[in-house]
Formats: C-alpha cells, sequence, structure tokens
C-alpha cells in the first residue's frame, strides 16, 4: 500500500489528524494474517511473509509464568531463534505494556513475535477471521492505547468495567469457557462432572483411549487450526483424569466458579498454548507441569517443554 493509497484511505474513514500520525507510523509496522489452515492472506498494509520468516527459524512459545524468558531474545546465539509471545503469555501476564516494550523486550535480534486467532475484529483492513502474527518492532506501539494495554491484565480489567469493548470481550471469553467446559465432560469424557473421579480401572482405561487418539492425531496439527484445537482439547480432558496432584489441581481450576457464576478465566490457557504450539510445531518455554505431561500425551519429538532455551538442540 503506498503512501497516497494510506491517505486515500485515511480519509475514507474520516480520520483525525491525531489519529492519522498514529496510523502513519503503524504503517510501517509488519504483521501478516493467515486462515486456519495456513493460507497467506495478504492485506492492506501487508510488509513480509512472517510465518515464512518463523519457518526458517527454531520456534519457541512463551508461557507467562516464564516472563523473563522474553528477555532470551536478545542474547546474541539465540539470533535465529524466533520468540513467540501467544494469547496464553498477553491474557495472563500482569501490565502488558511492560511486558511488550519494557526494558526486557529487547528485540534487537529481530526475533520476537506475538501469534494468536482473530475471530471478530473492528480493525477494518483484516481479513478476519484470521490468525495474525505480529513482528514486537518499534511501529508496533504507536497504535497500543496505554490504558487498553494495562486493562489486558487481570489485575487492572476488572477496574475498567465502563469500558464496553472490554466488559463484551470479557462476556465472550466466559462464553468460550463455558462452552469448553461443556464439550470437555459431554462430548469427550461423557462425565457428569469430575468432582469424583469414576474407578480407577475405568479412569485409566478413559486416558489410555485419550491418548491413543491424541497421538494418531498429533501429527496432522501442523498448520491446521481446529486439528490443533481439538488435539488439544483432548489433552486437557486427558489430565483431568490424572490420580496425581496435576489431575488434581487441574480438577480444581475446572470445577472453579468465583461469587457471581464465572469460571476460572484462565482455566484453558495451556490449553491454548499447546494448541498454538500444535500449529507452529513450536517448543514451548514454560515451569507448568500441567503443560510439560499434555506434551507427554503428543509425544512429538519437535514440541517439547524446557524452561532454558540454550538446553535444547540447535
Amino acid at each position: 500500500m503506498t503512501e497516497t493509497e494510506i491517505e486515500d484511505w485515511l480519509d475514507s474513514k474520516g480520520v483525525s489528524e491525531s489519529e492519522r500520525l498514529q496510523f502513519r507510523e503503524f504503517a510501517k509496522h509488519s504483521e501478516s494474517c493467515y486462515t486456519e489452515n495456513g493460507h497467506y492472506l495478504k492485506h492492506r498494509l501487508d510488509k513480509e511473509d512472517l510465518l515464512s520468516v518463523l519457518m526458517r527459524m527454531e520456534r519457541y512459545l512463551l508461557d507467562s509464568n516464564l516472563p523473563g524468558s522474553v528477555a532470551e531474545a536478545k542474547r546474541p546465539g539465540n539470533r535465529n531463534k524466533a520468540f513467540i509471545l501467544g494469547q496464553t503469555f498477553t491474557d495472563e501476564r500482569e501490565n502488558l505494556r511492560d511486558t511488550l516494550f519494557g526494558p526486557k523486550a529487547d528485540n534487537s535480534n529481530n526475533n520476537l513475535f506475538t501469534f494468536g486467532y482473530v475471530g471478530r475484529n473492528k480493525i477494518p483492513y483484516l481479513p478476519t477471521p484470521c490468525l495474525v502474527i505480529h513482528r514486537l518492532d518499534i511501529y508496533y506501539r504507536p497504535m497500543m492505547d496505554e490504558d487498553r494495554l494495562r486493562a489486558s491484565s487481570p489485575s487492572t480489567a476488572k477496574n475498567l468495567q465502563q469500558d464496553t469493548d472490554l466488559v463484551e470481550r470479557e462476556r465472550d471469553h466466559f462464553d468460550y469457557v463455558s462452552d469448553m467446559k461443556r464439550r470437555i465432560l459431554n462430548d469427550i469424557l461423557q462425565l457428569p462432572c469430575v468432582t469424583h473421579l469414576p474407578s480407577v480401572e475405568l479412569a485409566e482405561s478413559k486416558k489410555a483411549q485419550l491418548i491413543h487418539i491424541i497421538r494418531s492425531r498429533a501429527s496432522e496439527c501442523f498448520l491446521r487450526y481446529w486439528n490443533a484445537v481439538e488435539v488439544s482439547s483432548l489433552c486437557y480432558a486427558a489430565l483431568l483424569l490424572e490420580p496425581d496432584e496435576i489431575g488434581k489441581k487441574t480438577r480444581d481450576e475446572f470445577n472453579f466458579h468465583d461469587e457471581v457464576g464465572n469460571p476460572k478465566p484462565n482455566v484453558f490457557g495451556d490449553t491454548r498454548l499447546l494448541q498454538n504450539a500444535l500449529w507452529l510445531k513450536a517448543h514451548i518455554l514454560s515451569k507448568d507441569r500441567a503443560i510439560r505431561r499434555m506434551a507427554e500425551y503428543l509425544d512429538l519429538p519437535e514440541i517439547t517443554v524446557t524452561e532454558i532455551v540454550h538446553s535444547l538442540k540447535g
């Protein structure tokens, strides 16, 4: 999109001068869109095929419990490794502004990215629904509202209930969580609840069946979004049947409701992290035992869970 085309487009949208200044800077930013099956969707501000860029690099998805791993991106030895902040990271981190643009988010190696699914979006140039990859470059920030960045963290979102967009987004998210819980109970486990597990024999039999299905389908998730959604959901269902402390913690989170009846908002954070890893065929940086267990169900050598980047080959 040329500068003249950008100006004509801004004219057609009736954009104010201050917003124009922001948009002109943001127009230099690199973001790419894809279908659920990885087909490249060019848009008005398209710069490069970032998925192709990622496929030439060793990929690491960052979990929110290892925020310091963002700093690994700047190490000279990690220049050819991609550090990707998926939706689990950006949804769960406190003070997203500092996470994305603070001193630790040093993108001097040009290897920091964000990744996520956009289903309903008000930005007119994006061909939604789509999967979006952003470079975390210096041009990304001008279009990021400071209050909205702070509001993305759990501690501040509750203080901005007057923001109708945030309220709507929160409502949609709780609907998603509730629907996911119903599908796992009714369609996958076929159990009325997981407060109490069935007999050991039945629980182990169900878990073994799920793991067999998971391993038969796991290799079909690369650049196949709905396959990745299905397999990651099966992994979470298997985790609910575990008799140990990992399973108990998962069941407690699954059954949790607050004082107004809302489920735990990030109950499926690990599931979405695994889903992103399957789509991108990426390693996961995390110290969470649940995500490690789910990755073990997959039995895919290209998807491992580690806390230290340089502990992996390459």
